[in-house]
């Protein structure tokens, strides 16, 4: 069974149909002369079936999901020397987005589920600490009511790789959350290469998102006034709105958002079923009570190697990683050494083991 997700889900004659119309129209920049001209491009398209697809009131769709992180944070106007608290599980652009505003990034500790720890985060929240980004990082759930109505900060969601999970009846968000931010990046379920979104249900929230993602914002999406009491001159522009042809790309994926996850996690059940028949030492683990199974397919080998419980890749030590995203970022973002615990040797024990099991598939 092959299910395609991101790019490979636009049939090419969608992907033919769309582009002319794109040229037709001659929508090619972020803002037109008129309020037709404005609703009718690609990007106010994908911010409105966000919007009805994701249950959300308002959404800013930006050129990356790092950008709507600083956009998000300078809207909850976190500052220089501020407290952000953030779980050590996630992706490096997380830590680099905080540090952008001057603020300081927390690290705190995750438990067995792989969701920040309670106990570790009683024990972070201080008199400086201003918000929690939490991070749904590979679609794991993490504890926001409880973060919420314990602490009552400020949280940020990322969602980039959450967008297929369904929570208390949501697509893809918890509810729970001041502003959710989504990811259009590859090996998402919604991807164009790049992009990001901004959500939240807070229109005083919105109007800081949507005047901070770009210096030719327009007044025209607003039907009241902005605050006039806004520090213009502490404000940040990031020129971080979405172009018209990433929007595109973006449209037909989010109108069968919902078939395409269906299809997948069929897909992930088969597969699961499929190696306990054909690989019976395997362990599957339960990551939250809301999640459905993760199987591990390396636990035969799992007391050989030294198994890191933040991040685990298979990148032999004695090589360079092909992806520094991971390595590289968290070494420049926490100034702490980040080891490669994979041997060469190890690496290829893994691949065994996978050669094994695939004829079974």
């Amino acid at each position: 069974m092959v299910v395609k997700i991101g790019l490979s889900n636009i049939s090419e004659e969608t992907l033919e149909l769309n582009f002319k119309e794109f040229l037709s129209h001659e929508q090619y920049n972020r803002y037109y002369n008129s309020e037709d001209q404005i609703q009718s491009g690609y990007v106010c398209k994908i911010e409105n079936l966000f919007k009805d697809k994701f249950s959300f009131k308002y959404c800013t769709a930006t050129n990356s999901a790092t950008n709507s992180l600083i956009i998000a944070l300078k809207a909850l106007d976190i500052k220089f020397g501020d407290e952000v608290i953030l779980s050590c599980y996630s992706f490096s652009a997380c830590a680099f987005s905080i540090l952008a505003t001057g603020a300081i990034p927390v690290i705190c500790p995750i438990n067995e589920n792989l969701q920040m720890d309670e106990e570790a985060l009683d024990s972070l929240v201080n008199e400086k600490t201003k918000a929690v980004m939490v991070v749904h990082m590979r679609g794991i759930e993490q504890p926001l009511r409880v973060i919420k109505e314990k602490y009552g900060l400020n949280i940020i969601e990322d969602c980039s790789q959450f967008d297929g999970f369904i929570s208390n009846g949501r697509l893809g968000n918890t509810g729970f959350s001041d502003i959710s931010v989504y990811s259009f990046q590859s090996k998402k379920v919604i991807s164009a290469g790049e992009g990001g979104m901004i959500c939240t249900n807070n229109l005083n929230l919105y109007k800081k998102i949507f005047m901070l993602h770009d210096p030719a914002w327009d007044m025209r999406i607003f039907e009241e006034s902005i605050d006039q009491n806004i520090e213009w001159k502490e404000s940040f522009f990031a020129c971080a709105r979405m172009n018209e042809i990433t929007a595109m790309l973006i449209y037909p994926q989010l109108e069968n958002v919902t078939e395409v996850c269906n299809e997948y996690k069929y897909a992930k059940k088969k597969l699961i079923n499929d190696l306990k028949i054909a690989y019976n030492t395997i362990k599957i683990k339960t990551y939250g009570k809301f999640n459905d199974e993760s199987f591990n397919i390396i636990a035969k080998i799992d007391s050989e190697i030294n198994l890191s419980n933040f991040e685990y890749h298979t990148y032999p030590e004695s090589l360079n990683p092909v992806d520094p995203h991971y390595y590289f970022g968290w070494r420049n973002s926490i100034k702490e050494k980040c080891k490669i615990v994979v041997s060469l040797e190890n690496s290829k024990n893994i691949a065994k083991e996978i050669i094994i099991i695939r004829p079974t598939l």
